[in-house]
């Protein structure tokens, strides 16, 4: 006696009608105390009772019964299962016992059917749930934890929380009662860089971000003996560059992706409870990884409140909710390290056994200094040792190969594998040997013309100028990084012939003062590898760094003023070195070859002097891929679903909105056509907002990651307005680049006036395999156009490419 109870049991009735619980005396036909009643719905219905003070020696029994009203139909049968009563004594010694065990993970294919054959029929399924999905938070431990575990444990459901590891000091409680609560912890960072961070970062600094993260993590629960290691990671932003696919490779982590509730928009645009949970609810499907986030204090109501709807719905579909690591025993597959997963559904069963023979080449692409290994197959990532030349040599040659191991992962049934340093002197070609162990490189069938050469020994005069070039001097040059530097012709080194005159670069004080070649790359070379050879004399070891620029005064990048694009860094010994810049021309707007020495380098040398430029480039050529003239059309319609031929019309799997964009806003029209006058275009209409998109989807395949693309689109528009060409990833995810919201780095931008315009957009390089989609919107537009009519959109890619 004076303790306080609660009680809670789940009761099956065929029809609706009215219950109560009550304490009951021994052999007492009426209730005697903390009568409570519950009207209920024809089904399972969880009745929760109390708090009940107990007072009385004489009552013994907690009893379910319909009360003595005369409009209560009896409810012949009733069934009742998962009865759980808590009691907190008052008045009694302290219990000094261990705590409670922590509930022991599923560990078994086996132990989680049990589960589910043991508690369906209470969590509310009409039948035994067959398929599965995961829950996941982001960002927490947040001051709302607490209640969304509340919310999570009232239906029952286990998820996986992603913590940020610098929000965990003060909340170490709420971290192992995560644990303690069955819950997965995984690995969101440890600061939350932002998204243009993210796009920027480097292997090292990712790497240290897991690694304090999982310490954190890790710290926190061990402050009771009961340390937890995170096993996946999901990266701020969605951000999936290539160093951070190699850190979480070397920290050894998965990359969990998933399709966002989209609960993260603040302020009165915050998702409701309804919206949140029907993004989850009317895109499920088999092995999804739900996104959401820890409850914060601009849409924390909201986020918990969809909770119970979003789970009974998904329940209501035949779903059963795991943690990731529960639902990868499900599937009967492991997840590979450095992998980005969007959902489980490519999960295989590993291969334990070791291939004879690697899988079949079935592409070669290259970006910047990197050549990326594509083979069709479907097995575990595995390391494979292969062998590579920094010439066009014969395999056989003794001493002339490197060889190396490399992690080969599986994405989307695609072997993804980035071999660094592997110069392409002559259009070379990564493929295998003879032997089918290792890799060799061969020489690819590619024009190289050359365009430009500078022996600086012709020259009387050299100046540093924004002007025309000045006395035959070929190109401009321009000071960056600082003023400090200057540039003048000399004759104390010279490469050709010993006694000419090279361009010295002297008074360097820091590593980023870098000199630029003005009016490098025209707009015409868009599309085209360049093989730039300069000699650079130093008289000390050195690094300098070689990359395409933009023009003073503006961004060098798409990211950061003064970044490189498609930059590669050299090692130098002391006297003249050969330096080989292969760089593929995709930035209208970088105009400029630099030099400048990395971050990297040990040491800023003071003086480098530069000699016998030589520039070649490739021939373009160009072939169809797409082309959609939109006459040829008779249905065009929204839909996620497999391109519908409609009786041979290609209806290219059609659009996808963006932005707002309804599924009624575009449609086939004759009011406007470029082709005839008298054909079809694709009307967009009913523009309220400049982020309205459309979005044509499955433009660029795997197959195409390093291929070059020019596209080009017939836009009308009655009013004068800014237009942007963007690649996209699919619904529901960020752009391309990686970054989330409105941002885009894959993108042109285009001023478009009153009628037809065309929009060309030449030297797209495809380097993000999710980015599937070309589109357009108004980016930088300052009103919303209302109507747009798109026509003849012509995607073509690049034959003569650096592979």
């Amino acid at each position: 006696m004076g303790g306080f109870f609660k009680a809670a049991l789940w009761v099956y009735t065929p029809a609706a009608t009215v219950l109560q619980l009550g304490a009951f005396k021994t052999g007492a036909t009426d209730a005697a105390a903390g009568v409570t009643s519950y009207n209920t719905q024809a089904g399972w219905n969880k009745l929760e009772w109390g708090p009940y003070e107990h007072t009385d020696a004489a009552i013994t029994m907690l009893g379910l019964e319909q009360p003595n009203q005369d409009a209560v139909t009896l409810a012949s049968t009733l069934y009742i299962d998962d009865i759980l009563i808590e009691g907190a004594n008052v008045g009694e010694p302290e219990d000094n016992s261990p705590p409670a065990p922590t509930p022991t993970p599923k560990t078994t294919k086996e132990a989680i059917l049990q589960e589910i054959e043991e508690n369906w029929r209470s969590m509310g399924y009409t039948s035994k749930p067959t398929k599965y999905m995961a829950l996941t938070y982001d960002d927490g431990p947040t001051e709302k934890s607490l209640d969304l575990m509340d919310a999570l444990a009232a239906k029952r459901v286990k998820a996986t929380f992603f913590l940020i590891g610098s929000r965990i000091a003060g909340k170490e409680s709420v971290v192992r009662a995560m644990r303690d609560g069955g819950y997965e912890l995984g690995n969101h960072s440890y600061t939350h860089p932002s998204s243009g961070t993210m796009n920027k970062i480097t292997q090292a600094e990712m790497e240290e971000e897991i690694q304090q993260c999982t310490d954190a993590i890790y710290a926190a629960a061990n402050s009771d003996g009961r340390p937890v290691t995170p096993k996946f990671f999901r990266a701020p932003n969605v951000v999936h560059k290539e160093p951070i696919l190699l850190a979480c490779a070397a920290k050894g982590l998965p990359l969990i992706a998933g399709h966002s509730t989209k609960d993260y928009t603040g302020g009165t645009n915050a998702g409701s409870p309804q919206s949140i949970a029907a993004e989850q609810i009317n895109n499920a499907k088999e092995w999804q990884i739900a996104l959401s986030h820890d409850p914060w204090s601009g849409n924390s109501s909201n986020i918990l409140a969809a909770v119970p709807l979003m789970v009974d719905e998904l329940r209501a579909k035949g779903y059963y909710l795991l943690t990731l690591s529960e639902m990868l025993l499900m599937k009967g597959g492991a997840a590979v390290n450095g992998q980005v997963y969007q959902d489980f559904a490519d999960i295989y069963t590993p291969v334990t056994a070791r291939p004879a023979a690697p899988p079949p080449l079935t592409s070669v692409s290259a970006a910047e200094n990197r050549i990326t290994v594509i083979w069709q197959a479907a097995e575990e990532a595995r390391k494979y040792r292969y062998a590579y030349s920094t010439e066009n040599t014969d395999p056989a040659a003794p001493g002339a190969w490197t060889e190396t191991e490399s992690l080969f992962a599986n994405i989307d049934g695609l072997v993804i594998n980035t071999v660094y340093y592997v110069w392409v002197r002559s259009g070379n070609e990564l493929g295998w040997s003879d032997n089918a162990s290792c890799a060799s490189v061969t020489t690819a069938a590619q024009t190289f013309t050359k365009l430009k050469e500078n022996t600086f020994d012709n020259l009387s005069v050299f100046r540093v100028t924004d002007n025309p070039p000045y006395n035959g001097a070929v190109y401009n040059y321009q000071l960056g990084g600082d003023s400090g530097p200057k540039l003048a012709l000399s004759n104390e080194q010279d490469h050709t012939t010993g006694s000419g005159q090279s361009l010295k670069w002297s008074g360097r004080k820091y590593k980023y003062q870098r000199v630029k070649l003005d009016s490098f790359f025209t707009a015409a070379d868009l599309g085209r590898t360049f093989k730039i050879t300069v000699w650079v004399y130093t008289d000390t070891a050195a690094k300098i760094q070689v990359g395409a620029y933009r023009i003073s005064g503006t961004t060098a990048s798409p990211e950061e003023s003064g970044a490189a694009l498609g930059p590669e860094s050299f090692s130098l010994s002391t006297g003249w070195n050969e330096v080989l810049f292969t760089y593929v021309h995709g930035d209208l707007t970088a105009t400029q070859l630099g030099f400048e020495q990395p971050e990297s380098a040990s040491s800023v040398v003071s003086t480098f002097y530069f000699d016998d430029i030589t520039v070649t480039a490739s021939e373009i050529g160009e072939t169809a891929i797409k082309n959609i003239v939109f006459d040829d059309l008779e249905v065009f319609a929204m839909t996620k679903n497999p391109p519908d031929t409609n009786n041979g019309n290609w209806v290219i799997n059609d659009w996808q909105g963006g932005g707002g964009t309804a599924e009624s806003n575009a449609a086939l029209s004759a009011e406007k056509d470029h082709t005839t006058g008298a054909g079809k275009s694709l009307k967009f209409f009913n523009r309220t907002d400049k982020s309205y998109r459309i979005k044509f989807d499955k433009m660029f395949t795997p197959a195409d990651l390093g291929s070059i693309f020019n596209a080009s689109m017939w836009v009308y528009t009655d009013t004068a307005t800014w237009i942007q060409l963007t690649v996209y990833r699919v619904s529901g995810l960020s752009y391309t680049s990686g970054k989330g919201g409105s941002d885009s780095i894959e993108r042109s931008l285009f001023r478009v006036e009153p009628g037809w315009n065309e929009l060309v957009w030449r030297g797209y390089v495809h380097n993000e395999i999710e980015g599937t989609q070309l589109g357009i919107e108004q980016q930088g537009a300052e009103t919303a156009v209302g109507t747009l009519y798109i026509d003849d959109l012509l995607l073509t890619k690049n034959t003569a490419v650096l592979f």
